[in-house]
């Protein structure tokens, strides 16, 4: 058994900010890898700047030199942001891992992106850095993503199904019959309720306060649902400048009372 001290970095499609958790891990390895106990220490959110809200929304639409120095500016500000997490807390992480933010997400090419130069972050900070989660997993014919199943698994025992609601909402099924996971993307999640309340003038529905008033639409739902993503069998997953394309606009675009 061995006991694990690592910060998570991670930076979603609500561009809120800069999520940082510091997590102590008891893990055993023999005869087959178990998390044994687990603990969040300390976690914080560190809200972007409008600078970067904007930097990283209109990313995917500007050219590769600008890319490429997103990419390096983002590790940087990643890795300052992580110093300054530790040296607050007082912290002596054996890693960290970060999984930086995605800009492009393609698996029928096998390929996605996610910037946050670990080099920068590893340069900041002096730890250990582990970063680009997706590609291995892409480069196998797979999916990249979702991430939270392996949390799930490892994490979270004991149930049969898990959703996971961010940017975009997924769904973990544990086949315990024979002892499996299955996950896919299933839809959007709080970047169309994003966009909507900042219609009316919030960053999000605090609470879900909105939302809790609002009443089902058949027209419209059913209007969602007949994608063709929808009809697809898994494995699948989303990409976001798709999701803000093809549903997220749909949402703005429907006649309907948003409060």
């Amino acid at each position: 058994m061995k006991k694990y001290c690592g910060i998570g970095l991670m930076s979603g499609s609500s561009l809120d900010g800069l999520d940082v958790a510091y997590c102590e891990l008891q893990v055993r390895s023999e005869p087959s890898f178990e998390v044994l106990d687990w603990q969040l220490v300390v976690a914080e959110t560190i809200p972007f700047s409008p600078h970067w809200q904007e930097r990283l929304r209109t990313l995917p639409q500007k050219d590769a030199l600008f890319f490429c120095q997103t990419n390096t500016d983002f590790g940087h500000l990643m890795g300052q942001i992580t110093a300054d997490f530790i040296q607050k807390n007082r912290l002596s992480p054996d890693f960290i891992a970060s999984h930086g933010h995605t800009i492009f997400h393609y698996p029928d090419k096998k390929f996605t992106t996610q910037i946050g130069c670990g080099a920068a972050i590893a340069a900041q900070t002096a730890c250990l850095t582990i970063c680009d989660f997706r590609s291995h997993d892409l480069a196998l014919g797979g999916q990249g993503t979702p991430l939270a199943p392996t949390a799930d698994r490892y994490l979270f025992g004991n149930y049969d199904f898990y959703l996971n609601l961010g940017g975009i909402a997924n769904l973990t099924c544990h086949v315990t019959d024979k002892n499996y996971f299955i996950a896919f993307d299933v839809g959007a999640a709080n970047q169309v309720l994003n966009s909507l309340v900042q219609l009316l003038g919030f960053e999000y529905d605090k609470n879900g306060e909105n939302a809790s008033r609002g009443q089902l639409n058949t027209l419209f739902f059913e209007q969602i649902n007949a994608l063709d993503y929808f009809q697809q069998d898994y494995p699948k997953s989303l990409d976001n400048n798709w999701l803000r394309k093809n549903i997220t606009q749909q949402y703005l675009d429907f006649d309907a009372p948003i409060a």
